[in-house]
């Protein structure tokens, strides 16, 4: 993946150009490529080298068929080429609301997806009972063969290389994943050149803010916090919580993967942190405003610990696309966290943490629509990958040991970073626990 991208904070507008080297990766000849792009956007240009056609165009998805001249064979490579647009007019309560004169934060949804996505399809059951459709599941079973061939995020790539240059207004920065090659100004607009130090999922995201920031280093790796220059209550915490993470999870887990990473907040208009390669989008409302009392859970730390660790599990290590996905990414990064938490807090202000998962595990089963699913086979049930799955690897490792726990995690890393297809499952990663003969009634 390589893109160009401009910004234009305040009229809310994009342009951006990009190309994709892909590569068929399945064992039949494609004559068919289908290409999705977000509602909103205006195709200036879709081009694959080689021949090609528009078979045809849905305007309400944004949603095009290229036939080719000639059949793509297995392991053959095709470039697709594309200039695309996001203009706002008037007032707008779609795409648009994540682009702002300050605080603009958008993902590679905004760029093109190739082939058919399930995940558009209509998900509701009552609503499909009203048009007679068949039930529809949230993921593939456990041993689908499809599912273990597609990670669960990025379900047209496997793991990418990834370079980007982005330009915005000469009062802002922009970031997005991978180091900063260069950065110059040119007729009053600022430039970044960031490559990414290997690969990663098909996932990323760009920001771009008038941002304060803050420096620091952990060992060889350094730290980056930016942030509006006013709301500079947290950034010592986040910080803190950014060398401890990196500490625990380097000695328990396996090595940092890349050089540097960065904390970026985000404005309100969405409130919650996420992980990207090198990058830690935070949303203000989750840990930048926050008011931190000594007794109860420092959530802008507890966060921070939860989102380093997704650099392990996710961006090293991505499940499946199948039931268990989401315990392999969400719940291991959760289990992390509140190891880190044992370590930087009191024990009972570990035990309102436990509480509060214990509370969100109740009361999500209580609005189960379906059946609740064991750990295991985690369906996409939020209430099961985070606060079960917390609860669970927690209790596992008061059980066996926290050591016994962890080495077996650095185990499933060592075999699993940027593998697949096909993908692991719960199932591959459970076959790393030893489990005493005594304690197999329990697991």
């Amino acid at each position: 993946i390589n893109i160009e991208m401009d910004i234009f904070p305040e009229e809310r507008d994009l342009h951006y150009r990009g190309t994709y080297i892909m590569q068929n990766r399945s064992t039949e000849s494609i004559s068919e490529i289908h290409v999705m792009l977000p509602q909103g956007v205006t195709a200036n240009n879709l081009t694959f080298s080689g021949g090609y056609e528009l078979l045809e165009r849905d305007g309400t998805f944004n949603y095009h068929i290229f036939g080719l001249e000639n059949p793509l064979y297995p392991e053959e490579r095709i470039n697709l080429e594309f200039d695309l647009s996001l203009v706002t007019r008037g007032f707008s309560i779609s795409e648009n609301q994540f682009i702002n004169r300050n605080g603009t934060f958008i993902h590679s949804t905004y760029f093109p997806a190739i082939g058919y996505d399930e995940r558009y399809e209509i998900s509701s059951p009552r609503t499909r009972r009203r048009y007679g459709l068949p039930e529809k599941e949230r993921f593939p079973e456990i041993d689908d063969p499809a599912g273990l061939q597609r990670n669960y995020i990025s379900r047209d790539a496997d793991w990418v290389t990834f370079e980007a240059v982005i330009s915005t207004s000469g009062h802002q920065t922009a970031l997005t994943s991978g180091d900063l090659l260069k950065s110059w100004e040119d007729d009053g607009r600022n430039y970044f050149h960031y490559k990414l130090d290997g690969v990663m999922i098909n996932y990323f995201a760009i920001l771009s803010a008038e941002y304060a920031v803050q420096r620091d280093r952990w060992n060889d790796i350094d730290l980056e916090i930016y942030y509006h220059e006013k709301h500079d209550y947290n950034i010592e915490h986040m910080m803190r919580g950014a060398k401890r993470s990196l500490a625990y999870f380097e000695d328990a887990f396996g090595p940092y993967p890349h050089n540097i990473l960065r904390i970026a907040e985000f404005p309100r208009y969405g409130s919650f942190a996420q992980s990207l390669p090198t990058l830690i989008p935070f949303s203000e409302s989750v840990g930048f405003i926050a008011q931190i009392r000594d007794n109860r859970v420092n959530y802008p730390v507890a966060i921070t610990a939860h989102e380093v660790a997704h650099q392990w599990w996710a961006h090293q290590v991505i499940g499946a696309n199948v039931k268990g996905a989401l315990t392999i990414v969400e719940a291991l990064a959760q289990y992390s966290a509140l190891m880190v938490m044992k370590r930087e807090f009191r024990s009972e202000v570990l035990r309102d943490q436990l509480r509060y998962d214990l509370t969100m595990y109740l009361s999500g089963r209580s609005s189960e629509d379906r059946e609740e699913n064991p750990v295991y086979l985690d369906d996409g049930q939020q209430y099961i990958h985070y606060s079960k799955g917390a609860m669970v690897l927690y209790g596992l490792s008061q059980y066996i040991g926290e050591a016994n726990l962890n080495n077996a995690l650095k185990r499933f890393v060592e075999d699993y970073a940027y593998a697949g297809p096909p993908y692991p499952t719960t199932l591959d990663m459970f076959s790393y626990f030893e489990i005493p003969d005594s304690l197999n009634y329990l697991f």
